[in-house]
């Protein structure tokens, strides 16, 4: 086996840690809520800490053995959506968070898969597979994050109402910005390529 394959096999696999990891993330968390375990809930936030570090390293990998692949990509976002969603899931679930959130982080996924089918940029296309606006990383690494930071509260580290709803705000302003940004990429693009 090469380096290469060696690299994007050991890339390849920390990404496909992160469904077992969600699973048993899901699992610890619905053990800690309904039986109010707090150990259960100290496993589920470090689980959260793991799957945040292999999504983290994957791509710094991958970058620096140059074994970027465009399975590569789309599996990775596949897995950080299978986290969060099934993640928010769960919390809705007991009532732990709005399902409004959820929608808007199903929407922005829509938006973002379309929109990157849709950008039309040589430039980009050769080194992603999808379309990245900075407004649009904050509020993805504010979806990764949105699990942990509900262990926390249930946890009762931090405040429901002074961070979360903070959070929540945040999410939605940065999630407008990044469509409005999206939009105007794409009627940029067309403007392009017309001329």
């Amino acid at each position: 086996m090469t380096s290469a394959l060696r690299s994007l096999f050991l890339v390849n696999i920390l990404t496909m840690l992160r469904i077992p990891l969600t699973v048993l993330f899901i699992y610890f968390t619905n053990l800690f809520i309904v039986e109010q375990a707090a150990v259960a809930g100290n496993i589920s936030l470090f689980i959260s800490v793991i799957i945040i570090s292999t999504d983290l390293l994957d791509g710094i990998l991958a970058r620096k053995y140059l074994v970027v692949t465009r399975f590569g990509q789309i599996f990775d976002v596949i897995c950080d959506f299978f986290y969060i969603l099934f993640s928010l899931f769960l919390f809705n679930y007991y009532e732990i968070i709005s399902k409004y959130i959820i929608c808007v982080v199903i929407y922005k996924f829509i938006e973002f898969i379309i929109f990157s089918m849709l950008y039309d940029d040589p430039i980009q296309k050769k080194e992603t597979v999808f379309l990245f606006d900075i407004p649009g990383r904050f509020t993805s690494a504010l979806y990764y994050l949105l699990p942990s930071i509900q262990v926390l509260y249930l946890l009762k580290c931090i405040d429901k109402f002074k961070i979360i709803n903070i959070i929540y705000l945040t999410i939605l302003f940065f999630s407008f910005i990044s469509s409005v940004i999206k939009f105007n990429n794409i009627r940029f693009s067309r403007y392009i390529i017309k001329k």
